[in-house]
C-alpha cells in the first residue's frame, strides 16, 4: 500500500465514502435496466438478489487523494448501498476477505464502470479484511464501490465537481499546510474575508478541529486552528466576525492575565454603545466611536417618521412612497427604491413585530457623489424609522483604486465612480479591502441588536 492509500484508507475509514453516476450500455453480465439508466438505477436491477439500505451517512462525499498530496473532498452526485446476508456469501478464507465475500458484485462493478468509460484509480483503491475501495475516475466523474464488512454493505457513491473542488480546498490546504497528510478540509461558514472550516482525516487524526483563515489577495492567512478556545485579543485584533466562532469554544475566549487563563463569553458588540428611543421604544448597540452625524468614519443617523403627518423630502422619501413600501414589504416585496439605491441590494430584513428592508447607497444625482451608505427601513405601528449607516473619508477609495476614476472637467480632483456596481458585487463577496468590509459588515452586526421596548 502506498502512503498516499494509506491516508485515503484511514479518512475513508472515517467517512466510509461510496459512488454514483451516468448511463450505460447493458453487457452479458448484468441485467439491462436500460440505455438512459444511471448507475444507480443499474445497480438497483443487476443486484436485485441483495436488499437495498440506506445509504451511510458518510457516502454523502467522495474522498480523493492525488499524486501531489491533495486530498478532496468531492460531493456525492448520487449513491446507493446494498447489504447481502452472511449466510449466502463466499467461504471467508480467501483473502482480502471483503473482496472475496462480494466477488461476483465486484465483476459486475468493473463492467459497469468499464463498459462506462471510467478506469480503476489505483491510488485511491484498497483492500484488506474487513474494508476496500475500489475507485474509478472518467474526467471530472469520480465513484468508488465501498465494502464495509461490519455490516456486510457494498456502497456506490459518485461526484462530479471535483475541479470544483479542488480550486476551493487546494488553497485551504496549502494555508494550513496539511499536504500529503491525508487531511481534508469542508467550508462551514463565509463571512466576507472570512473563511471556517473544518478539518478532519489523516494519519491517526482522532478527531476533526475547525479552522478560521483570511483571505488576502489570492492567498489565506491562517488566523484560528485549534480545538481549544481562542483568544480574545486575537479574536479582537483581526476583527474576526463572531459567528467564525461557532466551532471554537461554544461561544467563549479567553483573556490571559499573568500565568491564568479566563473564560469570557464572546460577543461582538459586548463594548459597543447603545441609542435609545423613548418615544418610539427601540434600542440598538452600534461600535465606540461611531458618531451621530457627518465625521470621518463611521456614522449613523436615525430618522423618525410619523406616516400622518411626515414631510415630503425629495428622491423617494415621502409619504406616498412609504405608505407604497409600507404595503409592499407586508407582501414580501422590497423592490420599492429610495435614493439612488442599488438594486440588487434591496433586501428583506428579519425584525420581529416589525417590517423592513436594507438597501446601499453608492451615490446619487451628481455623477461625481461617492457615497458609502447602508439603511434600514422599518416599519412599526405607524412609524417609518430610517437607520443609516455610511463611512465618510476618502480611505475605502485610497484601499480600491480600480473602481474609481477622475474627471477634472467635472469634479475637479475627486474621484468618481467607474465601476459601482462591480464595487457592490466584490463588497458582498467579501473581496473589497478591509475597511470598507469592516463597515459592510457592522451594518449586519447593528441591525441584529436592534429591538423594540413597546
Amino acid at each position: 500500500m502506498t502512503k498516499n492509500s494509506l491516508f485515503l484508507f484511514v479518512a475513508m475509514a472515517a467517512l466510509l465514502t461510496m459512488g454514483v453516476g451516468c448511463a450505460k450500455p447493458s453487457t452479458n453480465n448484468q441485467i439491462s435496466a436500460g440505455d438512459n439508466a444511471s448507475i444507480t438505477e443499474e445497480f438497483k436491477t443487476s443486484f436485485k438478489s441483495m436488499k437495498e439500505a440506506p445509504a451511510p451517512q458518510t457516502s454523502a462525499v467522495v474522498v480523493w487523494s492525488n499524486n501531489d498530496g491533495y486530498t478532496i473532498i468531492v460531493p456525492k452526485t448520487e449513491s446507493v448501498s446494498f447489504t447481502k446476508n452472511p449466510a449466502t456469501g463466499k467461504p471467508f478464507n480467501p483473502a482480502p476477505l471483503a473482496e472475496a465475500y462480494f466477488a461476483q458484485e465486484l465483476t459486475i462493478v468493473k463492467q459497469v464502470f468499464t463498459d462506462r468509460g471510467f478506469t480503476l484509480n489505483k491510488l485511491n483503491s484498497i483492500a484488506n479484511d474487513y474494508f476496500s475501495i475500489q475507485a474509478y475516475e472518467k474526467g471530472d466523474e469520480l465513484c468508488t464501490a465501498t465494502i464495509d464488512m461490519g455490516n456486510y454493505s457494498l456502497t456506490i457513491t459518485c461526484g462530479n465537481t471535483l475541479v470544483e473542488a479542488q480550486n476551493q480546498q487546494f488553497s485551504f490546504l496549502d494555508a494550513l499546510k496539511l499536504k500529503n497528510t491525508g487531511k481534508t478540509v469542508s467550508l462551514i461558514n463565509q463571512n466576507g474575508l472570512f473563511f471556517q472550516v473544518y478539518v478532519s482525516g489523516g494519519q491517526g487524526s482522532g478527531g476533526g478541529a475547525s479552522a478560521v483563515l483570511k483571505k488576502e489577495g489570492d492567498k489565506y492567512r491562517v488566523l484560528l486552528f485549534d480545538n481549544g478556545l481562542p483568544s480574545c485579543d486575537t479574536i479582537d485584533k483581526e476583527k474576526i466576525p463572531y459567528d467564525m466562532l461557532s466551532i471554537s469554544g461554544k461561544g467563549e475566549c479567553f483573556i490571559k492575565g499573568g500565568d491564568s487563563l479566563t473564560k469570557t463569553r464572546l460577543d461582538s458588540t459586548v463594548n459597543w454603545k447603545t441609542y435609545t428611543d423613548a418615544k418610539v421604544g427601540f434600542t440598538f448597540k452600534y461600535p465606540e466611536g461611531a458618531s451621530n452625524g457627518d465625521a470621518s468614519g463611521l456614522n449613523y443617523h436615525i430618522t423618525v417618521n410619523d406616516l400622518n403627518t411626515m414631510v415630503d423630502m425629495p428622491l423617494g422619501y415621502d409619504k406616498a412612497n412609504a405608505l407604497k413600501d409600507k404595503k409592499a414589504l407586508s407582501n414580501g416585496d422590497p423592490s420599492t427604491s429610495f435614493g439612488w439605491s442599488v438594486k440588487n441590494s434591496l433586501k428583506m430584513l428579519n425584525i420581529p413585530n416589525a417590517l423592513a428592508k436594507e438597501l446601499t447607497v453608492l451615490g446619487q444625482i451628481d455623477v461625481c457623489d461617492v457615497q458609502f451608505s447602508r439603511e434600514a427601513i422599518i416599519y412599526k405601528d405607524n412609524y417609518q424609522i430610517i437607520l443609516s449607516w455610511w463611512y465618510g473619508g476618502k480611505k475605502i477609495i485610497e484601499n480600491n483604486p480600480s473602481y474609481f476614476t477622475e474627471d477634472i472637467k467635472n469634479c475637479g480632483s475627486e474621484k468618481m465612480w467607474k465601476e459601482g456596481t462591480t464595487f457592490y458585487t466584490d463588497l458582498v463577496a467579501g473581496i473589497t479591502d478591509s475597511v470598507s468590509q469592516n463597515w459592510f459588515i457592522d451594518f449586519d452586526e447593528i441591525v441584529k441588536t436592534l429591538q423594540f421596548t413597546k
